[in-house]
């Protein structure tokens, strides 16, 4: 046996005789109450899981799918995008993951190439195709789970071969198209059970998901644990470190997989936090891939947790995932260029090798080639492509192997490890997203004006490594011979996902080549760095302001940031946001989120947001979007705050000028309100300091829209005319007394958390006689939980505490009042309560109609639900105004 074919020995004796589902359907027949996955609104056992997945592969068996059909799955990544997977898997089918993220045009191209009949999706996502509904037969998992549930719920008995295809995952296509890549059950299921053994779990483990749907991590996140009984969690968004971190104590989560971004953004969190309160006791592993890792990065985690290995992973989607991998458990080298990607996984070969296909002594670059079972069938109705990269296995005897080119460059080191070099083609990775240039240029070549151009990844950008575009114009009749790069970037959001964006574009003459006549690239020069932002600069004029320009300054492409420019429009992104708002929560002590910088937008604006923490300075009206549109007055939740506004805000900002309302005695400084008379007068004459006369327009979610009521009515007794109330999921006084809700129960509403993370489990009682140390012991509880930052005082938390109880004292007993105003109520599809709050009014306003909106109680107004919410309102406000004339 040579050396190479030593390193290639990965024979395991593994059962392949089974499909993923299968797997599964042991673990729920032994296990059926035994947790299997959890999200932010619902969590389901093995057995109502199984139950409700054969309920599903009951329904699309009867709408015709068969063994090998593709089936869409464009759902939120949740509880119920597993139940989606393992109902198609149970029906004989294989997934096709449709990210609901993705602009409508990319997911109508999959419906139509993938030539799949049936799609299964959620109502509030139904837009995403309606293009191409025609002969696709559209299941809602909320809207028609009504009709589903009437199905078996007993396993399928079908006869479905570990051969069949598990799931078809889109990749990035050179030809500006992307192309399906085609993964059988067995090969899945052995990427499973190889890592497995590689990270020695013998038996259950507790997973973070945290992978888009649409990429072949997510398989191994959602799929990998319930086929071993063990437990999924479900991470919403990945730069939240904050809540990564929580979630990871809270369940015992036993291995997280990151991109290397989001890891970097979790080390500055943790770096934040008392020495005494890092501790991950239940964390074994931390997986970093989508991207090479660098040397500092790894050196950096095993700084802050010597004991928890980092394991860099390494496979593309066409191989069913990871295919080689490295643990390290000590600190590297810091004169170490790269870190080892790893050996091959057990049943999986590696092959480096020429131009012409053959091995390349250990030591010479060569490209990454793969073998074995986890190789898939190729590329969906694309024979061409097919041909290029999967090619009969040469060095395996027997028929039909399949052998992928990966278009990697790599080279063996001497221990039998891969070191990862560079690309073949112009194939890359950027903040864990794998991008064709090719599909990116494309894309800007149909774009008017646009002639030439290329498109490349920089390291030397603000924020780390991003694409670069490089365009030339055209001087075509009707073109615009001045390109806008911020148009152009405004124009390619239409049809790429926001990764695929270009963070900066530079406008040419000519694109240099070289000698050969090619295009080239090392010859491209740096974004230049921008002298001024767009408008006329503006100087700081407080201290928050001069304290956010040097932090603006240090991370974004510009010398001289004014306090009025766009962090949009200056070339910004999530992730540089992330980087952003952490430098300004360290600066200012604050606890603000990306989305404070989302709806602020400029210095100007954040700094005032920022400022509002003080009433003295601010009163009760935060200015959050203003312009010189009609204002909409947005008032607080049970907690006092609106900074949980700050989506829907922008989201409205083009038909408002939008403005929150506090709680008087959030800061500690004074008492809170003690009656709903006083809450109603203190805010009817803030607003009033705001808009002298009316007509006026009133919003607030939760207890916040009977607030709105409460100040209406002052209004309307001080002459005024308010027009419309909108309430957001708000539950009537009658359904807050009848609840009898805990002060823990109160806290965790004011925070937006679980409603169990601030109950005491034994020790202080609520009725003990002493509200103190009860208080006390909830926030002990809330701080070991992550639940609560841990630069909070306890005389901060005191306030919330007495302005959230006294919100809710005072809401859930007041006596609704007859209006004038029209009022508008909309209600959280996602409730785990199963209780509506559009029927909790049917006593007090029983003519009040509610409409069903996608998100849960908070989440509602946030992230990608905060447009579709806005644009329900706003139909509501103009159709009532239409049907007054």
């Amino acid at each position: 046996m040579t050396l190479l074919e030593s390193w290639n020995a990965t024979e395991r004796h593994y059962d392949l005789g089974s499909c993923l589902h299968q797997k599964f359907e042991v673990n729920a027949q032994a296990r059926p109450d035994a947790m299997a996955i959890i999200d932010d609104q619902r969590a389901y056992t093995y057995g109502e899981l199984n139950r409700r997945a054969n309920q599903i592969a009951h329904y699309l068996i009867e709408q015709g799918v068969q063994s090998n059909h593709l089936v869409g799955l464009c759902a939120d990544r949740s509880c119920d995008f597993l139940v989606g997977i393992l109902g198609i898997m149970k029906a004989g089918g294989a997934y096709v993951p449709m990210d609901p993220k993705y602009p409508d045009d990319r997911i109508e191209y999959m419906i139509s190439n993938s030539e799949v009949s049936v799609l299964i999706t959620q109502e509030h996502l139904l837009n995403k195709s309606d293009a191409v509904a025609n002969g696709v037969h559209r299941v809602c998992l909320d809207r028609d789970w009504p009709v589903i549930q009437g199905y078996s719920a007993a396993n399928p008995n079908l006869d479905i071969s570990s051969r069949n295809r598990a799931y078809m995952i889109y990749t990035s296509g050179s030809t500006g198209l992307p192309k399906g890549a085609i993964i059988r059950h067995d090969g899945a299921l052995n990427h499973i059970e190889a890592e497995c053994e590689v990270l020695a779990f013998a038996g259950a483990f507790s997973f973070l998901q945290t992978a888009p749907s649409s990429s072949d991590i997510s398989v191994w996140q959602f799929v990998g644990p319930v086929t071993r009984g063990g437990k999924v969690v479900v991470l919403d968004d990945v730069t939240h470190s904050e809540k990564l971190f929580r979630l990871v104590k809270e369940n015992k989560i036993d291995v997280v997989e990151l991109v290397p971004v989001a890891l970097q953004l979790l080390m500055e969190f943790v770096r934040q936090l008392p020495p005494a309160e890092r501790a991950l006791p239940s964390l074994r592993w931390m997986m970093a891939t989508g991207e090479a890792v660098s040397t500092e990065l790894v050196n950096d985690w095993l700084a802050l947790y010597p004991h928890i290995p980092v394991v860099n992973a390494y496979g593309p989607t066409e191989a069913a995932d990871d295919v080689i991998q490295c643990a390290i458990s000590a600190p590297l080298p810091p004169a170490q260029k790269t870190v080892p990607i790893g050996k091959p996984l057990a049943n999986l070969k590696v092959y480096i090798v020429d131009e012409l296909l053959r091995l390349v002594p250990a030591g010479v670059a060569g490209e990454i080639c793969i073998g074995g079972i986890g190789v898939g069938e190729g590329y969906w109705r694309n024979p061409e492509k097919t041909a290029q990269s999967f090619v009969a296995d040469p060095f395996t005897t027997g028929t039909g192997a399949l052998m992928y080119r990966t278009g990697d460059l790599g080279r063996w080191l001497r221990d039998g490890s891969v070191e990862y070099l560079d690309r073949v083609d112009n194939q890359v990775k950027v903040r864990g997203f794998r991008i064709e240039l090719g599909e990116v240029e494309a894309a800007l070549s149909s774009l008017p004006g646009v002639r030439e151009n290329v498109v490349i990844v920089r390291d030397d950008m603000p924020g780390g490594a991003a694409l670069a575009a490089y365009v030339v114009p055209g001087h075509e009749p009707g073109t615009d011979p001045e390109l806008d790069p911020q148009r152009l970037r405004g124009q390619l959001r239409e049809s790429l996902p926001d990764f695929m964006v270009p963070a900066a574009i530079t406008v040419m003459e000519a694109l240099p080549l070289t000698p050969a006549g090619k295009i080239d690239r090392k010859s491209l020069p740096r974004p230049a760095v921008i002298q001024s932002g767009c408008g006329d600069y503006v100087a700081p004029r407080t201290d928050t302001e001069s304290t956010l320009v040097d932090i603006w300054e240090s991370l974004m492409p510009v010398q001289r940031v004014s306090v009025t420019d766009n962090f949009f429009e200056l070339g910004g992104h999530s992730l540089l946001g992330v980087r952003i708002m952490s430098k300004v929560n360290q600066a200012f002590g604050t606890q603000l989120q990306v989305a404070a910088l989302l709806s602020t937008q400029t210095i100007a604006k954040l700094a005032l947001l920022i400022d509002a923490s003080e009433e003295q300075a601010m009163g009760l009206v935060v200015p959050i979007a203003v312009s010189e549109h009609p204002p909409i007055f947005m008032i607080h939740p049970v907690g006092g705050d609106v900074l949980c506004y700050a989506d829907l805000a922008r989201a409205l900002s083009d038909q408002f000028s939008v403005y929150g309302i506090r709680a008087k005695g959030l800061d500690g400084s004074c008492a809170p309100a003690q009656s709903m008379d006083e809450i109603a007068r203190l805010y009817a004459d803030s607003i009033l300091q705001v808009q002298a006369q009316g007509p006026y327009q009133l919003l607030g979610q939760s207890l916040g829209g009977i607030l709105a009521q409460a100040v209406a009515a002052q209004l309307e007794r001080m002459g005024h005319r308010v027009e419309n109330i909108v309430m957001l999921d708000t539950f009537s006084p009658q359904h807050l007394r009848a609840g009898g809700a805990s002060t823990a129960e109160i806290l965790s509403r004011a925070l937006g958390v679980n409603s169990g993370a601030l109950a005491p489990q034994s020790g202080a009682s609520e009725n003990n006689g002493n509200s103190e140390v009860y208080i006390e012991s909830i926030y002990r509880l809330g701080v070991q939980a992550g639940v609560l930052p841990a630069e909070m005082a306890m005389d901060q938390f005191m306030a919330l505490y007495r302005v959230a109880v006294q919100n809710h004292t005072i809401a859930s007993h007041y006596d609704v009042e007859k209006l004038n105003a029209n009022v508008h109520h909309f209600t959280a599809a996602d409730n785990i309560t199963g209780i509506r709050s559009g029927s909790s009014w049917g006593q007090q306003m029983p003519q009040l109609q509610s409409i069903d909106v996608p998100g849960g109680h908070e989440t509602m107004m946030q992230g990608e639900h905060a447009k579709p919410l806005a644009e329900q309102i706003l139909n509501r406000l103009q159709n009532h105004n239409n049907n007054k004339v």
